[in-house]
């Protein structure tokens, strides 16, 4: 039972790891202005009229 315990732990750590640097991830990659202008650009395609995005953030 201890080993199956300590596998389940080691689990449960490194999935909490990932989901950390998954946040960490979109959060810098929203802070980009690659993603802004990106997105300023599909924006003004679909609606038909220029559109200006400003400063993104998110927090978590």
């Amino acid at each position: 039972m201890g080993r199956i315990l300590k596998w389940l732990v080691g689990a449960l750590v490194l999935c909490a790891l990932a989901a950390a640097a998954a946040v960490l991830s979109v959060q810098q990659w929203l802070r980009t202005d690659d993603f802004r202008v990106r997105m300023q650009q599909q924006a003004t395609q679909v609606l038909g009229v220029p559109l200006q995005i400003g400063k993104l953030s998110v927090d978590m």
